[in-house]
């Protein structure tokens, strides 16, 4: 069953190195760069334009100054020698909801190579990312690099109850995030079910709860609030919502941005889910599950807990994400 998706933009980094000097700098990218795996047209091979048109520049960090840029007491730093090792931290950090990391490279023009080695792979996305991204870094060899990480409203909650039994928070969509899942959460997770039962649970109610569509905000449509509060949204939006419980829930969750056939055929961007069931990855497709014309009760389950070999007949998505090896047998 197809869903009509539009493309994303990913931002990237300026390679910026000031020479002669220590300096540290931060990166803003803008909010508005990560858009929904859903919400633009743009064919893979357009992604070096769109990076070159939409760079934000390198601006000096407020405070910074020079010397070593060295983590707190405590804090690890992350030795990375390849864009799967920075892949590997940022992955983690994200899903972790971390306020920030520290990296290590031999020397920064390597760092901003295996960052643009994951943008033309397209295994940089935006879930559960908001606000800026900072980057501080000081220009010695090695490089040592901050990355500074904020959250958009369902990454924020998500986050909290990572920390805490019971968050309490005080922006609205926030507050409406938070009341919805719990209330979804108690009506359809118990405490006795396997990680399974958790993940079908929660992928049939949201399928028999959220009508996919495209007349609206595209931008609203992509998030986990349209989803669960409007019974609306477009692939991210699904991926998120599905991600947010599940996380919560105890269950290892990744959202994937990446390509899937349209009507005609043609890889479009597209955006779904990877959950970890017994130690062993799944693709999870809500979206497609969901069919169209939306028919209330009915669930499909064909992208439900499958493997790499099943989704590639449809789907396109970077190999630096999980390998997802079998069908969970419980649907073969």
């Amino acid at each position: 069953m197809h869903k009509s998706t539009k493309g994303f933009l990913i931002s990237s980094l300026q390679k910026l190195l000031r020479s002669g000097v220590i300096a540290a700098a931060v990166l803003f990218v803008a909010a508005s760069l990560f858009l929904s795996s859903c919400s633009l047209n743009l064919d893979l091979s357009e992604l070096g334009s769109v990076i070159e048109d939409n760079i934000s520049g390198m601006l000096p960090a407020p405070g910074a100054g020079f010397g070593k840029l060295t983590p707190p007491d405590g804090r690890e730093t992350h030795e990375i020698g390849s864009s799967q090792d920075l892949f590997f931290v940022l992955q983690d950090a994200l899903y972790s909801f971390s306020a920030d990391e520290y990296i290590q490279v031999e020397e920064y023009p390597m760092f901003t190579r295996y960052w643009d080695e994951l943008t033309v792979a397209g295994a940089l996305h935006s879930a559960f990312q908001g606000g800026e991204v900072q980057i501080e870094y000081d220009n010695r060899s090695p490089c040592t690099i901050r990355l500074i990480f904020s959250y958009n409203h369902c990454g924020t909650v998500i986050g909290a109850y990572r920390t805490q039994d019971n968050p309490t928070f005080t922006v609205a969509e926030q507050i409406v995030l938070d009341e919805l899942i719990t209330e979804i959460m108690e009506k359809h997770i118990r405490k006795d079910m396997s990680d399974y039962e958790k993940v079908r649970a929660i992928h049939d109610y949201l399928i028999v709860n959220t009508v996919y569509t495209e007349s609206a905000d595209k931008d609203y449509l992509a998030t986990a609030l349209s989803v669960l509060k409007d019974g609306q949204g477009q692939c991210q939006g699904y991926s998120e919502a599905f991600a947010a419980i599940m996380i919560i829930s105890g269950v290892e969750t990744r959202v994937v941005s990446g390509k899937a056939f349209d009507s005609q055929m043609r890889f479009v961007p597209h955006a779904w889910n990877q959950v970890k069931i017994g130690g062993i990855w799944y693709h999870v497709d809500v979206t497609w599950d969901d069919p169209i014309p939306d028919t209330g009760g009915e669930v499909m389950n064909s992208y439900l807990c499958r493997s790499d070999d099943f989704f590639k007949k449809d789907h396109l998505w970077s190999d630096y994400f999980p390998e997802c090896t079998s069908d969970n047998p419980v649907i073969t």
